[in-house]
């Protein structure tokens, strides 16, 4: 049976497709993996380095291919996405046109996805559309990255909100329940600096919801995530990437396979 994750969080900047790319080339190591991008900006998909599109992803979505001419393999072994184009793309017009009324469109075609792939994620945009909100019903858990700012708790209550109401509109469907799929309970706290008063600040200002059953995963501080993007590698494939950074991304990998 196949696990489906989604990447969320409303606001941009916040290391979401970092810790899209990196979880999915971790999880790649234990067994088949395809990554989803579903922002138009298409940052997913030039980090994977794909840079040659016969179609997008948008293309199945409205219908004018099958879904086995868009997978394409990375260079990461195990390792396949689903490509999105970044400035004349379809994704945008189908998420404003389409998505309200298809919300288990992502659902279905992660069925079909789960008898070859054994993980599958998807990467969002900053936002809480019909597509976002899709991709939730398709997922068996969803998690929110924050960058650690003073602004990322009140941004989380917001998605948080929205969430539940999500999961209560659609309960009983498919596998949603208000209590149940997709969880919630994994934050991915980036660009902590041990050294920054503050930043230990916000981190203790998170603890108090690993009582309420969150998982926090904290990443230091890292340039290895910029030097990467611009190799169109794996932050796993930079030589000076951080150890404790490595070790966050496989405690992450761990957490979702278990």
């Amino acid at each position: 049976m196949s696990k489906v994750i989604t990447l969320l969080n409303r606001k941009g900047g916040c290391s979401k497709t970092s810790t899209a790319f990196s979880l999915a080339v971790e999880l790649s190591k234990k067994a088949n993996t395809i990554c989803i991008d579903l922002d138009d900006q298409a940052n997913l998909t030039s980090w994977a380095g794909i840079t040659e599109l016969k179609y997008e992803f948008a293309d199945f979505l409205l219908d004018k291919c099958d879904i086995k001419e868009v997978i394409q393999p990375t260079k990461v072994p195990n390792l396949y996405i689903l490509p999105t184009a970044a400035r004349e793309g379809d994704l945008r017009n189908y998420a404003d046109l389409r998505a309200k009324d298809e919300p288990f469109r992502l659902y279905k075609l992660t069925q079909e996805l789960g008898k070859i792939f054994e993980y599958i994620i998807f990467d969002t945009s900053p936002a809480w559309g019909s597509l976002e909100k899709a991709s939730c019903l398709a997922s068996d858990e969803i998690i929110t990255p924050l960058k650690l700012d003073k602004f990322s708790s009140d941004g989380l209550e917001t998605l948080k909100t929205n969430f539940d109401k999500l999961k209560v509109q659609y309960d009983d469907c498919h596998g949603i329940s208000e209590n149940g799929r997709p969880y919630l309970n994994k934050l991915v706290l980036s660009e902590y600096n041990a050294s920054y008063a503050l930043s230990n600040q916000l981190v203790e200002a998170y603890k108090p919801l690993e009582a309420t059953g969150y998982k926090l995963f904290i990443i230091p501080q890292d340039q290895a995530f910029k030097k990467a993007q611009q190799m169109s590698i794996p932050v796993q494939a930079y030589s000076g990437t951080k150890a404790e950074t490595l070790k966050v991304i496989e405690a992450l990998a761990d957490s979702v396979a278990n």
